[in-house]
């Protein structure tokens, strides 16, 4: 008996019947993993299998979905049967997503051991706590509370119950705590005063060296109400002018409190939130009364010593007045022309050791003299003893920018006069004209060179045989020595002769 065919019509209905039921059972299965209908999808070796909630338990799934820990089911080879919306949350991650999903990917690997240990380390434990770490959706890391439990089902055995905390808020809290325990650690052990203010100048921080500067409790109180600094001649420290500069400041100021006076350097900074926005100003007051007398002290003693020293010298000058006095009285006393211009030499030494205390006395400086005065006022006063004509012999000078200590100016200054005075001896006989020159010159950073030379007509050509050095050369030559230099003395169109020594030394004796 053959079959009745079927007819086109009635095939395309049960088509679209067909397509109809699965479109139903796909919208109920997607219900099912977005938790909108009270049952669970389980994938297993058999295909997905629904477990639908009964009534009684409906209450339960609402509290689940309310509260504010993540909640999950999985089975022991780790599938997570349902999840809440909140680990869902926690996790960055669609609820769908983590429906269905492995639990590792979604702890720390650093946790893995820990959470196994946790889930599946004792069956007869049935309830067990760790803190873990959650690896979220994005990578973030998420610090957790995990609470398991191993639920009885007759249908699929060892299901385990996770509830899991979120602690990154109460870490956050706990990281500020331990912050503002620092900072109030820090303040309350800084030796210095230390004071937080607001954006409006209010005090709402201050360390214990603070409390003791004041005078009284500062919190709360305006900075200028509790401490009011005054700047120099009287003039008020502003702090609201300080704030606006946006930058680090620091200043002297002085506090006056119950007839003390303290001297205090101010130093202010910006206070600065996680997005540089300013939030008021950290001020440090170091107290600098003492070391402000020590130094009001020394400044003292300087004054007084300065004034001593400017008197010793003012002393030693005029005896070295005498003492040109008693060797012109004596000159006075003589008949024989050797002897009247040794003591005429002798005085002129003496002079030039009395220039270089009268220009100490003079400018003040009690430590060197200017090389430039120093050389015109001695070559002037050489020019005049020997009766230079101006039209006869000029003087040039090149020392600008040089100063010489007390132990090189004598030294110097007598190297000079010795020199010029040879020049002006004999470097320019029967009123031949020429030049006399003094150049000092810092040819390096440590060494100094004095040179003095003539146009004159030169060193003898032969000198007598077994001739001894005269007074004058001898003792050019023990001053180069005390200034640590060497002499070189050449003589081509006239003489010259160069000396270079440091710039800085120790002096050492002339020889007996």
């Amino acid at each position: 008996m053959s079959r009745k065919p079927t007819s086109h019509a009635r095939l395309t209905r049960e088509n679209a019947e067909l397509r109809m039921r699965l479109a139903e059972a796909e919208e109920t299965l997607y219900a099912i993993r977005t938790g909108a209908v009270d049952a669970l999808l389980v994938s297993g070796v058999d295909g997905d299998q629904v477990f639908t909630l009964k009534g009684a338990d409906h209450a339960y799934r609402v509290l689940v979905e309310a509260m504010n820990e993540g909640a999950l089911t999985m089975t022991m080879d780790g599938v997570i049967l349902y999840a809440n919306r909140r680990i869902a949350e926690m996790l960055k991650a669609p609820l769908e997503k983590v429906i269905g999903s492995r639990i590792h990917p979604w702890i720390a690997p650093a946790d893995h051991t820990r959470f196994d240990a946790l889930v599946w380390h004792d069956a007869a434990a049935t309830h067990r706590r760790e803190e873990l770490t959650l690896r979220a959706s994005d990578g973030t890391l998420v610090p957790g509370y995990v609470s398991a439990n191993r639920l009885p089902n007759d249908e699929l055995r060892g299901l385990s119950c996770l509830v899991v905390t979120d602690l990154t808020e109460q870490q956050r809290n706990a990281a500020l705590v331990a912050d503002e325990q620092l900072a109030r650690s820090i303040l309350e052990q800084a030796a210095d005063a230390i004071v937080v203010c607001d954006a409006q100048g209010q005090i709402i921080r201050a360390s214990a060296a603070a409390h003791a500067l004041c005078g009284q409790n500062p919190l709360g109180l305006p900075f200028a109400r509790a401490f009011p600094l005054h700047r120099g001649a009287g003039v008020a420290f502003s702090l609201a002018e300080s704030m606006t500069t946006g930058s680090r400041s620091r200043a002297e100021v002085l506090l006056q409190r119950n007839g003390q006076r303290f001297n205090l350097l101010i130093g202010i900074g910006p206070l600065l939130d996680a997005h540089s926005e300013r939030l008021g100003s950290v001020i440090t007051m170091i107290d600098i009364t003492q070391r402000r007398e020590t130094e009001e002290r020394l400044h003292a003693a300087l004054h007084t010593q300065e004034v001593l020293l400017k008197e010793t010298h003012h002393r030693v000058k005029n005896n070295l007045q005498v003492v040109m006095s008693l060797l012109r009285l004596q000159a006075r006393q003589l008949s024989d022309p050797r002897a009247i211009a040794a003591l005429r030499d002798s005085r002129q030494r003496v002079e030039v050791m009395a220039l270089v205390h009268e220009l100490l006395y003079r400018t003040g400086d009690m430590a060197s003299i200017d090389a430039t005065t120093y050389s015109r006022q001695l070559s002037s006063q050489m020019l005049r003893l020997y009766d230079a004509a101006p039209d006869q012999v000029t003087l040039e000078l090149a020392a600008e920018g040089v100063w010489l200590s007390l132990d090189q100016a004598v030294p110097c200054g007598l190297i000079i006069h010795e020199l010029v005075s040879n020049s002006l001896k004999y470097a320019f006989p029967d009123g031949r004209p020429g030049t006399v020159g003094i150049a000092l010159r810092a040819t390096s950073p440590d060494m100094l060179t004095l040179t003095v030379w003539d146009t004159g007509v030169g060193l003898p050509t032969e000198a007598p045989a077994q001739a001894p050095p005269s007074l004058g050369i001898s003792l050019v030559h023990d001053l180069v020595r005390q200034l640590r230099g060497t002499i070189v003395i050449t003589s081509d169109a006239g003489v010259a002769v160069t000396i270079t020594f440091p710039q800085t030394l120790a002096a050492v004796p002339l020889s007996p």
